[in-house]
């Protein structure tokens, strides 16, 4: 699914937790006065980062009856030209759901119409349980630009094969 991408070593930025990364996000890679798009329910955590980065913040919805999918059409009424970031939990937090490859390239999409680079929280992919299987945002990098946050802390430790999360940003273009 996607295009495949070769992650460098200079895609690659280690932070102290997940948070120091989405913090690294707010302060380098948008301005006081922008806006960020954040699911609701999610991540209590992204809120308080971006007051301490004096960005506003606009709740989309997630729908319960469609597995907790963002809601694309009130996304799009959320956006206007002082939008910074796309951010999608993926799997969800608090939630849980975890989005199928279709929908996620779904959101890329609405992010590349909307000139929006996208924020994926993926600091639980490899815990996916069910028979569930993880895509990586990532995989639609060439739609939009995707800044990718995992945490080694969050690591399947029942599969020491499973690969390192990490920040990274891929941008194809």
């Amino acid at each position: 699914m996607g295009v495949k991408h070769v992650v460098r070593e200079n895609d690659i930025y280690l932070t102290v937790c997940g948070m120091q990364g989405i913090h690294v996000c707010f302060t380098t890679l948008a301005s006081p006065g922008c806006n960020l798009l954040l699911p609701r329910p999610g991540f209590s955590s992204y809120e308080s980062a971006a007051d301490l980065a004096s960005i506003e913040v606009r709740f989309y919805d997630l729908v319960p009856g469609r597995g907790w999918e963002p809601d694309l059409q009130q996304l799009r009424s959320l956006a206007d030209s002082a939008t910074a970031w796309l951010v999608v939990i993926n799997p969800n937090n608090p939630r849980g759901a975890i989005y199928f490859g279709a929908h996620l390239q779904q959101i890329d999409e609405t992010a590349r119409d909307l000139h929006i680079p996208v924020i994926a929280d993926e600091i639980y992919g490899h815990i996916v349980f069910g028979g569930s299987s993880f895509v990586p945002m990532a995989s639609f990098a060439h739609l939009s630009p995707v800044n990718t946050i995992g945490s080694l802390s969050n690591r399947d430790r029942s599969n020491p094969s499973a690969p390192l999360p990490f920040q990274t940003s891929v941008f194809d273009g």
